[in-house]
């Protein structure tokens, strides 16, 4: 056993005051140098334990080494010069990195030196960087600010082999283990027009199709007719009905159907002109605004025969 200062154990055995602890120290480390062998154990009566190793030289480095007995090890340490905390790995007593570093702001660097940010994991070669496991069910990585309602609202998970995302603690989409999106939230109605619209020949105006059949995240209002875009991106718009009376041969009547845009024509008209049934389909593609409004006009629709779907593609 060393003891700091003397040569024999003290008496009581052990027992210093702080003041007394901190001379000692500094006499034995100041005078004598060399390494503490066999062990030291603070334990004051009350209070917190403590070691403090301080250099009162500028630029120098206040440092704990950890050595097996190959001289193997670790050395923790505080640079004063760079304001840093460093865990650094020696192999026979010889530097070989500093795997942790942690700099005077409490930024990490993992791998490297550069703390730039809260956390920098850096590796040379290895491609995996991180991973979390949990040894329950599931297992998330949450993403939260100062206006996040809760700690796992926003998050990217894993169950299984599939891949999870949530917003605003519900799963929005799901990428299972043979790579299909099985959760997809992705804003489109698809719906048909089960009564008759309009009469043969005439202008076009707005028309609703009320048989509804899929409507995600309900932007599709069936009685009006209106699709309002819940977010910026590119939709598609596809139409398709027949003139509500069939006509003679020979006896030729047009219809025509147009995407609309907060009310103004997208792109040419789905346009026919004939005799019978009269068919008409179009398909238009529009860049929209969050809260923009999408619609179709037609001259007619025979109920039962026409249909609309309108999604986000991107």
């Amino acid at each position: 056993m060393s003891y700091i200062g003397v040569s024999a154990a003290p008496t009581p055995a052990g027992v210093y005051t702080k003041a007394e602890t901190e001379t000692r120290l500094n006499t034995k480390l100041s005078t004598e140098g060399g390494e503490l062998t066999g062990g030291l154990t603070v334990t004051p009566p009350v209070g917190e334990s403590f070691v403090k190793l301080k250099s009162n030289t500028v630029g120098a480095t206040s440092e704990v080494m950890l050595r097996g007995s190959d001289n193997d090890g670790f050395d923790t340490a505080y640079n004063s010069t760079l304001d840093q905390f460093r865990i650094s790995r020696y192999v026979n007593d010889v530097y070989q990195n500093s795997p942790v570093v942690v700099d005077a702001n409490g930024n990490v660097g993992i791998g490297t030196s550069s703390t730039g940010r809260p956390l920098h994991v850096y590796h040379a070669t290895d491609n995996g960087m991180a991973l979390f496991e949990s040894g329950d069910s599931a297992v998330y990585i949450s993403f939260k600010d100062n206006n996040t309602s809760g700690d796992l609202y926003n998050r990217i998970g894993a169950t299984g082999d599939d891949l999870q995302f949530y917003t605003n603690n519900l799963e929005r989409m799901r990428i299972d283990s043979a790579g299909r999106v099985t959760m997809p939230y992705q804003p489109a109605v698809s719906a048909t027009r089960n009564t008759n619209f309009g009469s043969n020949g005439a202008g076009q105006t707005l028309i609703n199709f009320e048989g509804v059949q899929v409507n995600v995240g309900n932007h599709y209002n069936s009685a009006t007719g209106i699709f309002t875009c819940p977010v910026n991106g590119t939709y598609r718009v596809t139409a398709f009905g027949m003139v509500v009376t069939s006509t003679s041969a020979s006896t030729f009547v047009y219809n025509a159907a147009t995407a609309r845009h907060n009310g103004s024509q997208i792109g040419a008209a789905a346009y026919n002109w004939g005799d019978g049934y009269v068919h008409i389909s179009g398909n238009w593609m529009i860049n929209a605004s969050a809260g923009d409004a999408l619609s179709v006009y037609m001259s007619s629709c025979l109920g039962g025969y026409g249909g609309l779907t309108i999604e986000l593609i991107g």
